[in-house]
């Protein structure tokens, strides 16, 4: 049957923008964007970092090396440690997908997906899969003055993301992982890292950066144990003592070690204050180009 609807007749009606009605958008848009800009740029100055690669570095002191550097002022606050990676592709197809989160709330002997990380004869393998397998191992304390810096990992992880162990079943710890092995590139199964599969280090690198290049939490100042830490780090000089493990030279990798305090925006990063801060001015560029056309040609016909 005919009908207004489907003859296409009903009411109906679309914006027409003119200069008049498009200019104060473009422009609110450009100033919001430029506030914003400045806002997250000085957020990220305001930041105090130190960073510092060293797999050169410890190349010829072995598996345990340090490294010295000065913090100038008090790093003022809460203070957290990252390790860093380059060249190094978790975002890989194959490789973000080598996984198996049933296994890792405690189900072990699920291991779909995890292949060729999967099981060593008939034994399974906990945590299963490509990412577990290249957890990173590397370790670091500091000292300031000959005092062993207090670290924790408090707050690194929300407790809705982390995983979760086999049940109690009356024996020791590590009888919960009976016919269990450990990844092939690990030196202890995961019932002898602290928490087992709950481990902060393993949640932490169970999630996958989105770039080659990327931090990492890996510690955070604990500031309760030692009054010379109440506010902070202190200014002066500080040794890294690192424990040299993780391989980085077949993929043509960097390791680093990062010291930063955050702001209100997070971390060091003025990537995203720039970004806004262009956008908002081909914002009031375009608004001034469409403002002299409009002034110069006038309203249309």
């Amino acid at each position: 049957q005919a009908s207004r609807f489907r003859q296409q007749k009903l009411p109906a009606w679309k914006p027409l923008p003119t200069a008049s009605a498009v200019l104060p958008i473009v422009f609110i848009v450009g100033v919001a964007c430029i506030g914003i800009g400045v806002a997250l740029f000085l957020a990220s100055n305001g930041v105090q970092e130190t960073f510092f690669t060293y797999s050169k570095h410890c190349e010829n002191q072995g598996q345990h090396c340090v490294y010295n550097f000065t913090a100038e002022s008090d790093y003022n606050g809460d203070v957290y440690f990252y390790y860093y990676l380059q060249h190094f592709h978790q975002n890989a197809r194959q490789y973000v997908t080598s996984r198996n989160d049933e296994q890792y709330l405690g189900d072990l002997q699920k291991t779909k997906g995890c292949a060729p990380f999967d099981k060593v004869g008939d034994a399974t393998i906990v945590p299963c899969g490509a990412i577990a397998n290249s957890m990173f191992n590397d370790t670091f304390s500091l000292t300031w003055n000959g005092v062993l810096v207090p670290l924790s990992t408090e707050g690194l992880l929300w407790d809705a993301g982390k995983f979760a162990n086999p049940p109690d079943n009356g024996g020791d710890f590590c009888s919960r992982f009976d016919g269990t092995v450990k990844p092939p590139s690990w030196d202890r199964p995961v019932c002898e890292i602290p928490d087992g599969l709950d481990n902060v280090d393993l949640n932490v690198w169970m999630r996958a950066a989105a770039l080659p290049n990327f931090r990492k939490p890996w510690r955070k100042l604990d500031r309760t144990n030692n009054s010379a830490f109440a506010n902070g780090l202190p200014a002066g000089e500080y040794i890294v003592h690192i424990t040299n493990q993780y391989p980085v030279s077949q993929f043509g990798g960097e390791k680093g070690f990062v010291v930063s305090t955050t702001g209100w925006a997070g971390g060091k990063n003025s990537f995203l204050g720039i970004a806004y801060l262009v956008v908002g001015g081909a914002s009031i560029v375009v608004g001034l180009v469409i403002a002299g056309v409009h002034a110069r040609v006038g309203k249309s016909s």
